[in-house]
């Protein structure tokens, strides 16, 4: 990583063609002082015999045939969370695909600690199993008699336990929730209370290979819509920036407006407190007077609200929520008054329902990458009719939504990549496409991650673009991405505000 300065970028910057298809310009020169893009130029015959990134002391050879493109956002995920899940043991990428190897995978992990202990385990989803259910209580207990057992969701909403820990639930909680069979929800954060924190040195390790990975990819901004977010919280994620394990910008929301304060401080000036995340399981809870008082609150702080809504009649709750709330009050000091109210997840969005959200000027934060995650089993559980409503992307901006595209990381994998072939293709891992007339065009998609993010901040024109006078976030990618090619993109280094860090494998 080199130090914020006069940094000159040289490369093709990515256009859009008339068909909404993305091309690399001739090579140009971007120079960046102060942390803005301060002038671009067609690209000069460098003096000194050779191009360089920065002229005081060059990182690397320049190269004008690089491909430029605006630094990414990414507007909804769960650090923290992330974090945990690679300190422990994560199903995600290695996917069980029964019960028997569930069980094996547990077993060696709950060899490697001691008896009375939790073993930690995130990441799981039922829909990989052959046996086409949850493991019972028995099933988990054969294999980890001895230990404490807590198997994450990859949804983030339940957990799979053994005997011992729900015994253990019962006595510290006095409930244990809805049950199937050894799955439990409904006490997501009182079990994560009893387990405890994942030890502070590899968490830190761990965030530093999440921001790493999100760098690889060109992510410069992120969004922490995690609903606990606290004052003890914020306080962490504001260490992780200031010591460098976390590079990029970071925004996060609270769960309560009395939160703002003591967030604000804690975060001394490392983290921006968006605003307020309100979690809305249900549409009864939603309409609540506990959700009611809490919307008000938000909007005397003068910061918005984003409303967790997945299923229809929870986005309608949520609009009635937003609309009966008093106006937002004033708050000169942060841009918050400027941006819109956000819907978070939209997972099932009828046409109606749209043309209502963009009636309200309320914004929509989706996961398109959920549409391969979780595709086929959107095929065998969703009509084929209602394909089309699932993270609904053309119809939504057709209707005058503001729509912008996140990973929800760590219920799928921080990778804004993944996000962006699936706004282009819709295609499950077996190749199913999911309501065609959905699909966005090479710059849509683009959109989603970069200009779109950038609007919803309330920063229209100085984010998110490759224009003069705009921030300094730059991604330097290895190859050309256009075509078939967002999969594989790869950063060779990304510039954030006129700082420029190295991606992982350009020395």
């Amino acid at each position: 990583m080199s130090g914020a300065g006069h940094v000159v970028v040289t490369g093709r910057a990515l256009v859009a063609a008339p068909d909404g298809s993305l091309r690399p310009t001739a090579p140009l020169s971007i120079e960046c002082a102060g942390g803005l893009i301060r002038r671009i130029t067609p690209r000069q015959r460098p003096t000194n015999g050779g191009d360089s990134l920065r002229r005081e002391s060059p990182l690397f050879p320049g190269d004008p045939d690089a491909v430029l493109l605006p630094g990414l956002s990414d507007s909804h995920l769960h650090l923290l969370a992330a974090a945990a899940e690679r300190a422990s043991l994560s199903l995600a990428d290695d996917r069980p695909r029964s019960i028997g190897a569930l069980g094996e995978r547990l077993e060696r992990a709950a060899a490697t600690s001691p008896p009375g202990e939790w073993v930690r385990a995130s990441g799981y989803d039922e829909a990989w199993l052959i046996d086409g259910r949850h493991p019972e209580l028995e099933d988990l207990d054969r294999v980890v008699p001895d230990h404490l057992l807590r198997v994450r969701h990859a949804t983030r909403h339940g957990s799979l336990v053994n005997s011992r820990a729900l015994a253990f639930l019962e006595r510290r909680v006095g409930r244990v929730g809805a049950r199937q069979g050894a799955f439990v929800h409904g006490l997501e954060p009182e079990l994560t209370r009893l387990v405890g924190p994942v030890a502070e040195g590899a968490l830190a390790r761990a965030l530093g290979v999440i921001s790493a990975e999100l760098l690889a990819c060109g992510v410069v901004t992120i969004e922490d819509l995690t609903a606990s977010n606290d004052a003890a919280r914020i306080a962490r994620l504001a260490a992780a920036v200031e010591d460098g394990s976390v590079v990029q910008r970071v925004r996060a929301w609270v769960r309560d407006a009395g939160e703002i304060g003591p967030a604000r401080k804690a975060a001394r000036g490392r983290v921006e407190i968006a605003g307020v995340k309100l979690l809305g399981r249900s549409s009864e809870e939603v309409a609540s007077g506990e959700f009611r008082d809490a919307a008000r609150r938000a909007r005397e702080s003068g910061l918005p609200l984003a409303v967790h809504a997945v299923e229809p009649d929870v986005i309608a709750a949520a609009l009635d929520l937003l609309a009966a709330a008093p106006p937002r009050r004033a708050a000169p000091a942060q841009p918050g008054a400027a941006v819109p109210d956000r819907i978070e997840h939209a997972a099932l969005c009828p046409p109606e329902l749209g043309a209502r959200i963009a009636r309200a000027g309320v914004a929509v934060v989706t996961q398109p990458a959920f549409l391969v995650e979780r595709g086929e089993k959107y095929v065998s559980q969703v009509e084929e009719p209602l394909w089309p409503w699932l993270y609904p992307l053309r119809s939504l901006r057709a209707a005058g939504v503001l729509v912008v595209a996140s990973s929800d990381a760590p219920v799928v994998r921080p990778d804004a990549r993944f996000g962006i072939v699936a706004a282009l293709t819709r295609r499950t891992a077996g190749g199913t496409v999911l309501g065609p007339g959905e699909c966005l065009s090479e710059s849509g998609a683009l959109e989603l991650f970069t200009s779109a993010p950038a609007r919803l901040r309330g920063e229209q024109g100085r984010a998110g673009v490759l224009a003069e006078g705009a921030r300094a976030d730059v991604v330097i990618a290895r190859n050309d991405p256009t075509g078939s090619g967002w999969g594989s993109l790869q950063a060779r280094a990304v510039v954030i505000a006129g700082r420029v860090h190295e991606c992982a494998g350009t020395r």
